[in-house]
C-alpha cells in the first residue's frame, strides 16, 4: 500500500466513478485501475462493486477509506508544516561568492530573482579574485560560486552558465577603429588594455600562443602582442 494508491482508492470513493476519479487526479483511467487492482489483489480483498461504470464501496472498502482518509490527512498536514516559513527560516543561509566581474554584473539579477522565489531565505555574498573564490570553495567558506572561467580542478563540479564575447574598442582615431571588423592578427602591434589582471592575461597569453604569436607583458594589465 503506498500513498499514491490510496490517493486514487479515495477519489474513486469520493467520486464514484474511476472517470471522475482519474479527472480529479489529473492522471489516466487505466492508471487508476491498476492501482485499485494493485490494492484488492495485495490484500485479497475486493473494495468496490463495479455496475455501469460506476462504483460502489463494499464493506471492506469502506473501512480502508476511514483508514485512508485519516492518513491522508495527517500527511497533508506534515506536508504544510514542513513547508511552513517557521521551517523554512531554520535552514542555513545561501553562501556564495564572485569574481569581481560576475559579482558586479551578473549575481546581483539573478540574487534578485533568488530572494523573491525564497523570501524568508537569507544570502551571504563574498566576492574576490578567481583564486580566492577558488580557495574558499575548496575550505568550504562557500556552497557555489560564479566565475568568469571553467576551473580545472577535479574537485570541482561546474557547469556552463552563459557565453560571453571579449569586445575590442579604441579611440575614434586609431587604425583599428576603421576597421569594420577585427582578427587577432590586427592585434599583434596594438597595446592592449585587459580587465582581471593576471587571469586575463593569462587567457590572453593563451590565446595568442595558440596562434604562434607570443604575448609580452608590459606593465600592470597592458599588454602588446608580437610575432614569435
Amino acid at each position: 500500500m503506498n500513498f499514491a494508491q490510496l490517493k486514487a482508492f479515495q477519489a474513486v470513493a469520493n467520486n464514484g466513478s474511476i472517470t471522475g476519479a482519474a479527472h480529479m487526479l489529473h492522471v489516466s483511467q487505466p492508471s487508476v485501475s491498476k492501482h485499485l487492482k494493485n490494492l484488492e489483489e495485495d490484500y485479497g480483498v475486493k473494495l468496490f462493486e463495479r455496475n455501469a461504470g460506476a462504483v460502489e464501496l463494499t464493506d471492506a472498502g469502506s473501512s480502508l477509506l476511514r483508514h485512508a482518509n485519516a492518513i491522508l490527512v495527517h500527511l497533508d498536514e506534515a506536508r504544510k508544516e514542513l513547508k511552513s516559513p517557521k521551517n523554512l527560516k531554520t535552514s542555513g543561509p545561501l553562501k556564495i561568492a564572485g569574481s569581481y566581474a560576475a559579482s558586479a554584473l551578473v549575481l546581483p539579477s539573478l540574487l534578485v530573482n533568488f530572494k523573491n522565489k525564497h523570501r524568508d531565505s537569507s544570502i551571504i555574498l563574498r566576492t574576490g579574485t578567481t583564486r580566492e573564490v577558488k580557495s574558499m570553495l575548496l575550505n568550504s567558506t562557500v556552497e557555489i560560486a560564479l566565475l568568469n572561467e571553467l576551473p580545472v580542478n577535479p574537485e570541482f563540479a561546474s557547469e556552463p552558465f552563459r557565453k560571453e564575447k571579449l569586445v575590442v574598442f579604441a579611440a575614434p582615431n586609431h587604425p583599428l577603429a576603421k576597421k569594420k571588423r577585427l582578427t587577432l592578427s590586427d592585434l599583434r602591434q596594438a597595446a592592449l588594455v585587459t580587465t582581471g589582471w593576471q587571469a586575463q592575461s593569462t587567457r590572453c597569453s593563451t590565446i595568442s600562443y595558440r596562434k604562434g604569436w607570443e604575448l609580452r607583458l608590459l606593465y600592470n594589465a597592458v599588454v602588446r602582442l608580437r610575432s614569435r
